[in-house]
């Protein structure tokens, strides 16, 4: 019996060994890959494609000012990335209009992302909600 377990002990040890071989070939198989596309990436570039829009400062604030009860309390240009800008803003008034609003803010084309949301409850239908908006700025 004690002859046996060896033998089930090498069997398990070389699938074993063999499934390593296996995954390293293939590792090393995909390294190989990955580098001729990278030496041959070509771009690829479209001939029709549209002609990238702008946005400063005034396009920023012309949009932010389109929302009622929106005001901004800071602004400023993001360290890690110089073509987005912080807007710190604060809305008053009520969470169903304030989710409709950024519903409205996404479907813009230089919106990025929305941060640091905080609602401070004044009462029902009244409250007051400080949060950051980033946008695209690349002029």
């Amino acid at each position: 019996m004690n002859s046996e377990n060896i033998k089930h002990y090498r069997l398990v040890c070389t699938l074993f060994l063999i499934i390593i071989s296996i995954l390293i070939f293939l590792n090393i198989r995909f390294m190989k890959i990955g580098e001729l596309n990278k030496r041959y990436n070509i771009p690829v570039v479209n001939t029709n494609s549209k002609s990238i829009k702008e946005y400063g400062y005034s396009e920023i604030f012309e949009l932010i000012s389109k929302v009622p009860n929106l005001n901004i309390n800071n602004f400023n240009i993001n360290g890690e990335n110089k073509k987005l800008l912080k807007l710190e803003l604060e809305y008053k008034g009520d969470i169903n209009s304030f989710i409709k609003i950024i519903n409205d803010l996404k479907e813009n084309d230089n919106y990025v992302n929305i941060e640091n949301i905080k609602i401070e409850n004044i009462n029902y239908g009244n409250q007051s909600i400080n949060f950051n908006l980033f946008l695209i700025k690349n002029r």
